[in-house]
């Protein structure tokens, strides 16, 4: 069985239990772990890099939700990202910057089957209402392929943030 590591920006809010009673419902035999619910709101960057500096500390197979999602409610997709190791689950924003540029990737998905998320979509949840249930189904042995279609991954958007500048550099030169 594989765990579901949740990151958030939700902080010690009721959004945090209503992901977990989600995903119980779905899969009441899942282990979930709470890394962390403290990303300062809407920081991607801070999300990403968290989300790759703890990937080694978890068992392999181990499904990461992160939800930090300055743009929910807009055209950004919702993606599953496959590596040799791991899923990662959560919005095409730039978070999963340094999980497409350092590890190797098998495949990503674009979320797209109805079937697998909750029968309501609200446009400011997608949390609950896409990426928690379709952890979940994951993690029951759900194919990620009978989710959604493939994409590529130059459809992923990266951000710069994540490396310093030379600018940067010379600034912390001085």
């Amino acid at each position: 069985m594989s765990n579901i590591v949740l990151i958030t920006d939700f902080g010690l809010s009721e959004y945090v239990g209503q992901i977990k009673g989600t995903i119980y419902k779905i899969n009441p035999q899942v282990n979930i772990i709470d890394l962390t619910h403290n990303i300062s709101k809407f920081n991607i960057i801070e999300a990403g890099y968290i989300l790759f500096n703890s990937i080694e500390y978890f068992d392999e197979q181990s499904i990461f939700l992160t939800i930090v999602d300055p743009g929910v409610g807009t055209n950004r997709l919702p993606i599953i990202i496959q590596t040799k190791q791991n899923i990662y689950i959560g919005p095409n924003n730039g978070l999963f910057t340094l999980i497409i540029d350092k590890l190797d990737i098998i495949r990503i998905v674009k979320i797209l089957n109805p079937f697998y998320l909750n029968k309501i979509i609200s446009n400011t949840f997608h949390g609950r209402n896409i990426f928690a249930p379709i952890s979940a189904h994951i993690s029951k042995g759900i194919r990620i392929t009978d989710l959604g279609s493939e994409i590529n991954i130059s459809e992923i958007i990266r951000l710069e943030g994540f490396y310093p500048s030379i600018a940067e550099i010379r600034l912390m030169a001085l």
